[in-house]
């Protein structure tokens, strides 16, 4: 007899449901409370060289971007919830201010649950790369700045 090793579509749908309202809201914590502990987050494309990160990497550097990202808000357009892969895509807009300039930025994310569905395991963010290279430069510039007054 076969096992169902699928976790519960439901487990799934509370794990990307709350993800989502984290993400909506601008909170690391709660963002970070949905990955599990090897998360793998890539940001994409994978042309821009932008290495992937851990979970310890994303613990550092997500709240120095929810801090650098004031009046942020997150219009989330598309959500499309592959139970049987264990899988979800999102697309979604955001808009905010930061101290090096505008952030506008498109999002096609890519998430992959844990095998119990309650944790993101696999993270892949396609983002807008005329936004990235704008961006990143600058919150690079500016993590570097946090980290000499810690």
């Amino acid at each position: 007899m076969a096992t169902n090793t699928t976790p519960p579509a439901a487990v799934q749908r509370l794990t990307l449901t709350n993800f989502i309202a984290a993400w909506e809201t601008w909170s690391a914590e709660d963002m970070i409370a949905c990955f599990s502990p090897d998360i793998q987050q890539r940001s994409m494309p994978l042309a821009l060289g932008i290495p992937g990160r851990s979970r310890k990497e994303i613990e550092y550097t997500l709240p120095k971007l929810v801090q650098a990202v004031r009046n942020y808000s997150l219009k989330v357009s598309n959500v499309i919830h592959d139970t049987a892969r264990n899988k979800a895509a999102i697309y979604a807009e955001a808009q905010g201010d930061t101290p090096f300039g505008d952030f506008q930025n498109e999002y096609a994310c890519f998430v992959e649950f844990d095998d119990k569905g309650e944790k993101i395991k696999q993270l892949d963010e396609f983002m807008d790369s005329v936004f990235l290279m704008r961006f990143f430069p600058g919150f690079k510039r500016y993590l570097e700045e946090q980290s000499k007054g810690s």
